[in-house]
């Protein structure tokens, strides 16, 4: 582990499968970049970062005690987090009345207070060094409304409201907070949510993860809401 290179930091939280494991096969392309990968799939997100040449940790997303514990742990390490990607979620649909109540909790825990609780706990380094880039995975659910989704959606309208609002809190301190709002992914989400999903119309996760790789490459501009949809997705 070299602690004197000058390569930016980069953290990508739900890192093991899908759409943050194609952002990190993307962004280990970048020599100027060092990849942190965090998951909860200890044995998947081994794999991943050994693939692609990473470090590792695992955590909780929905536990403030392990993500302040995990930053402290990567602030020792590699002494700055110069940018957070916000990835890892779950997915809920069917009718609000056949949720179990521990499946509405997870999905805010997950979805919505893990966004928020691993922003917060890079901040203070970002602060002090008075730049860095927040990127937050949100989906199209975080801008429209459907049915047998209202949990979900209500997750991910939450992180707009947040990214838009802490994005205003933090450009004063040289740090950026931007959201991604693809529609569809063909990825497992569905799947481990034992939810059957036509992909047809899906976008490709390696294509997502190149809009994430160009959002992360200016110093001095902004793109801080990016939507993304198949050509033909309703």
């Amino acid at each position: 582990m070299n602690m004197t290179d000058n390569k930016k930091n980069i953290v990508v939280t739900g890192a093991a499968q899908g759409l943050g494991k194609e952002i990190a096969v993307q962004l280990s392309g970048n020599p100027g970049y060092k990849l942190i990968l965090i998951d909860l799939d200890e044995n998947e997100l081994k794999e991943t970062a050994e693939s692609v040449g990473a470090e590792f940790y695992h955590c909780d997303v929905s536990n403030p005690d392990q993500i302040d514990a995990l930053i402290n742990v990567l602030l020792e390490n590699f002494k700055h987090i110069d940018v957070l990607i916000n990835n890892a979620g779950v997915m809920l649909t069917g009718p609000i009345d056949s949720y179990a109540y521990d499946l509405i909790k997870k999905t805010i825990e997950v979805n919505t207070l893990g966004t928020m609780y691993f922003s917060r706990a890079v901040v203070p380094s970002m602060k002090s060094h008075k730049s860095g880039v927040i990127l937050n995975v949100i989906s199209t659910a975080g801008l429209t409304g459907k049915a047998e989704r209202s949990i979900y959606n209500a997750s991910k309208w939450a992180i707009t409201g947040f990214t838009e609002s802490l994005n205003a809190e933090l450009s004063g301190f040289g740090i950026s907070v931007l959201g991604i709002y693809p529609s569809l992914i063909n990825t497992n989400l569905f799947k481990n949510a034992g939810i059957e999903k036509d992909m047809s119309n899906s976008l490709d996760p390696s294509e997502v993860s190149k809009v994430v790789e160009f959002m992360l490459s200016f110093d001095r501009m902004q793109m801080t809401k990016v939507v993304l949809k198949d050509i033909n997705h309703i």
